[in-house]
């Protein structure tokens, strides 16, 4: 979940067009602060909430179609049920 966390902030970044997004990516990943998520397996639902919204913020930046508000929906429901705090994403 750590990996795919990493590849939704680099898509994230290059969508919206931020210098540096792969230098962002990788102090995203190698920060100490997500040992914690790594390490502990009781943590997994918390980089699953996140990659998740990741998911669902990659998909609210492309145009507006009645496929991508369908499968971002679905995307929401699944963070909302990894862990309820995923509900701050909400746009």
């Amino acid at each position: 979940w750590q990996v795919a966390c990493g590849l939704c902030v680099c898509r994230l970044f290059q969508n919206l067009d931020l210098p540096n997004a792969h230098v962002a990516t990788a102090l995203f990943l190698l920060h100490p602060l997500q040992t914690e998520t790594t390490y502990w397996i009781v943590a997994r639902n918390d980089t699953m909430a996140l990659s998740f919204s990741l998911l669902f913020l990659n998909l609210w930046a492309k145009p507006s179609s009645i496929v991508r508000d369908v499968c971002g929906g679905i995307i929401l429901f699944l963070a909302l049920g990894s862990k309820e705090t995923a509900f701050v994403i909400l746009p």
